[in-house]
């Protein structure tokens, strides 16, 4: 597995000349950036995300008013990562549980704030478009892996988001075949009932802080927490392969809050795809660990690359 260190934010000759906005909206605080026309950070925010679509919709308006009054130059664009399914051409989400909104108009919501073109996506996709910009120098494809209370990824090809059918696209998190739990999406057995935050709390470890919970047990050398951790590790290693030998991503960027809260795990599933490439000719000529990165977790990837969207 390798370690990443940012590459430039340099936009393309085709993107605005003015101030961007990108904007991450988590399950619990939106953090945002503005760039300048070079890709230089102007200003960040972060504030409570809310709950409901009202109290969203306030942040959102919020957190653009304060870093348009922080930029030196009018505000050109305005990028929008959110969890939930995302009518793109509209501009607006439905279906985001963990924020408590059946269904907001965000494009309409902002749309007298006279910010130029607005564009809102998933927030997976965001940390994707994020990732590339800021460690994908020399690779024309990424693949950000999420493993956070779901697992899912966003994909960029040359140098593109890729939305897919629907906006259905790196959704390994229902790859099936990983036992006999129901999955919230209907199916039986779909990866992401075992590696996956929700995962997590369904196991012995409880369900009050499961992450936390796995980093304790397993630096204690708890043997459950041990053979927890080998089979989350297995799960992504899993997810991971199939983006490397599928969609034949240049590189695997793992992210999310299992990822970041548990030190262990990144390591583990490099480990397990090293034992993998042991056994395979064919998987050792790929060289699949050493195309496998994290994150770091002190960068605001999901708004680094909302700002892009």
């Amino acid at each position: 597995m390798t370690t990443s260190s940012p590459a430039s934010c340099t936009p393309s000759s085709e993107t605005a000349a003015g101030v961007r906005i990108g904007i991450d909206v988590g399950g619990t605080k939106a953090r945002a950036v503005a760039l300048d026309a070079a890709g230089v950070v102007l200003a960040h925010s972060e504030l409570p995300s809310g709950r409901g679509a009202d109290e969203v919709l306030a942040t959102v308006r919020t957190t653009i008013e304060r870093l348009a009054a922080a930029s030196p130059d009018p505000v050109e664009s305005v990028g929008i990562g959110i969890p939930g399914t995302i009518d793109f051409d509209r501009g607006v989400v439905s279906h985001a549980v963990n924020l408590g909104i059946d269904e907001l108009d965000l494009a309409a919501g902002i749309a007298d704030l006279e910010v130029g073109r607005v564009s809102v996506d998933n927030d997976v996709n965001a940390a994707a478009l994020g990732a590339f910009q800021l460690l994908g120098g020399g690779v024309s494809s990424l693949a950000y892996l999420n493993v956070g209370t779901g697992i899912a990824a966003g994909l960029v090809l040359g140098g593109e988001l890729w939305h897919g059918f629907r906006g259905v696209s790196g959704e390994v998190g229902h790859l099936g075949g990983y036992g006999d739990l129901l999955c919230p999406c209907g199916q039986i057995g779909c990866l992401e009932t075992i590696a996956s935050g929700a995962g997590l709390a369904r196991s012995t470890l409880g369900t009050t802080h499961p992450v936390i919970s796995l980093t304790a047990a397993v630096a204690a050398d708890d043997p459950i927490a041990i053979e927890i951790l080998a089979r989350v590790a297995g799960g992504v290693a899993d997810a991971a392969e199939t983006l490397f030998l599928v969609v034949g991503v240049d590189l695997v960027v793992l992210g999310g809050g299992v990822v970041h809260g548990t030190p262990q795990l990144a390591p583990a599933v490099g480990r397990i795809l090293d034992e993998r490439a042991a056994a395979s000719p064919f998987l050792a000529s790929l060289s699949l660990s050493e195309r496998l990165t994290v994150a770091p977790v002190d960068l605001d990837i999901a708004a680094m690359g909302a700002a892009f969207l």
